[in-house]
């Protein structure tokens, strides 16, 4: 598979940036699925040892002004071996595990939340926490 993104727009290279940011904090390895329409960054630890889940959906028009990708091509008897140089480490995930990174099922949600800027939020919060040891919402 070959994969070009090319981002111009600074509003558009920081917000990317901080969804990876994000990512990072969350897990050390994520996994990232490149498709025509969209990019997906996941991760699924074990819940069991109290690890998290992320489905993160990336439409590739609203950040990248180009995204060129071609489609992975049938395995053949062909022995030639390429070098392939990347900035990241990347481990290609064989096509026999590919079905355990699929979307997960979402239920139809009943309640929209509309906030205020992150940085907003944070300043309340940090100064909230001043007051007490826990915060009830009620809606």
């Amino acid at each position: 598979m070959k994969f070009r993104g090319k981002m111009v727009e600074i509003s558009s290279i920081q917000h990317f940036t901080r969804i990876l940011n994000t990512v990072g904090k969350l897990t050390k390895i994520a996994v990232l699925r490149i498709v025509p329409s969209h990019m997906y960054l996941t991760f699924n630890e074990r819940i069991t040892s109290g690890g998290s889940s992320l489905w993160c959906e990336i439409p590739q028009d609203h950040y990248f002004c180009e995204f060129n990708m071609e489609e992975v091509e049938l395995p053949s008897l062909h022995s030639n071996s390429r070098f392939v140089v990347h900035d990241v480490p990347v481990l290609v995930i064989p096509r026999r595990l590919w079905g355990q990174f699929q979307e997960p099922s979402m239920i139809q949600f009943d309640v929209s939340i509309y906030m205020p800027s992150l940085k907003i939020v944070r300043s309340v919060v940090e100064r909230m926490k001043n007051i007490g040891t826990f915060m009830v919402n009620k809606f």
